[in-house]
């Protein structure tokens, strides 16, 4: 299932030369106005804040002005980018976006050519209980997405019980929404890819699951 595709930007290109003779003096200052957004060293690297746009001509997920943006070249991947340079609100954004995709979804599960099973998937509200057991309390981690699959081979080493499932965890969620979108689940080190369903074909799975009567 492939997700939104975003353009990834940032607010500077490489890095200003040296200052020499006076204008070393302008160092001593708390900071500085940039005046370019392209800089002489390393020019096609990103070294300030990256963000993510749907259009060039677009604001930000995060809503920092597309005007002061310059997209990052060779189409850089926003997963490849050390986290220090990443816009946090628009990692978020991104990843709830990605969210919206797996609501309600299903699909069917290949180990090379062969089917060997099933996937539902959903998003649920998540909350964590934290405090020592006479004083337990219950947080609002917000919404996750909840997976079942069901074994339709009759063996399989990745797959030795005929159902299991979990809630992929807020640390993981990233990455996981991002294999899925490559249409690979992995399980127990192994990687399976995944064809997406759609319409009645979702109902049947969710149906075989225990989410729908």
């Amino acid at each position: 299932m492939a997700g939104e595709s975003f353009i990834v930007s940032t607010e500077r290109l490489g890095w200003p030369p040296p200052r020499r003779g006076r204008r070393r003096v302008f160092d001593l200052l708390p900071g500085e106005v940039q005046t370019q957004m392209v800089h002489e060293i390393d020019p096609g690297e990103p070294t300030a804040t990256c963000h993510l746009q749907i259009e060039a001509e677009q604001e930000a997920l995060c809503g920092y002005p597309w005007e002061c943006l310059i997209e990052v070249p060779d189409r850089r991947d926003w997963h490849a980018l050390d986290d220090c340079l990443k816009c946090d609100i628009c990692e978020d954004e991104a990843v709830e976006r990605a969210l919206e995709g797996y609501r309600r979804a299903a699909a069917v599960v290949f180990d090379g050519d062969e089917q060997v099973g099933c996937l539902g998937v959903r998003v649920v509200g998540w909350r964590e209980e934290l405090g020592p057991f006479w004083r337990r309390r219950r947080q609002e981690v917000g919404e996750l997405p909840q997976w079942v699959l069901l074994r339709t081979a009759p063996a399989h080493p990745a797959l030795p019980h005929d159902a299991e499932g979990g809630v992929v965890p807020d640390e993981a969620l990233g990455n996981e929404l991002r294999a899925w979108s490559e249409d690979t689940f992995t399980i127990r080190g192994t990687h399976l890819r995944l064809r997406w369903l759609s319409g009645n074909e979702i109902d049947r799975v969710h149906r075989e699951v225990g989410w729908m009567d």
